[in-house]
């Protein structure tokens, strides 16, 4: 069997040294980030459109009226029916 020649260490700091100064970046670092801005505007708008979702059946369930507001139930006296509709829920 044959032995694989090593490098000595000078040679393997010198072919690193040469390796690593390159920091350009080809076009497809471009279709990356374009790839990204859509992924995250995407991840964005879906949040956004889940809170209003929340606060439209909040309001439906709660105080019976359609709109995408969002309520604040401190202070409100609520039906008894919505405890057991949330510990049901758990």
């Amino acid at each position: 069997m044959a032995a694989i020649p090593q490098k000595s260490a000078h040679t393997q700091a010198a072919y690193r040294s040469d390796t690593l100064r390159d920091f350009s970046a080809s076009p497809r670092l471009l279709l990356l980030a374009a790839m990204a801005l859509v992924a995250g505007s995407a991840g964005a708008f879906a949040a956004f459109l889940l809170l209003k979702l929340i606060a439209l059946f909040t309001n439906l369930a709660y105080l019976q009226r359609l709109s995408f507001d969002p309520i604040h139930l401190i202070g409100d006296h609520l039906p008894l029916w919505t405890v057991s509709a949330a510990s049901s829920s758990a």
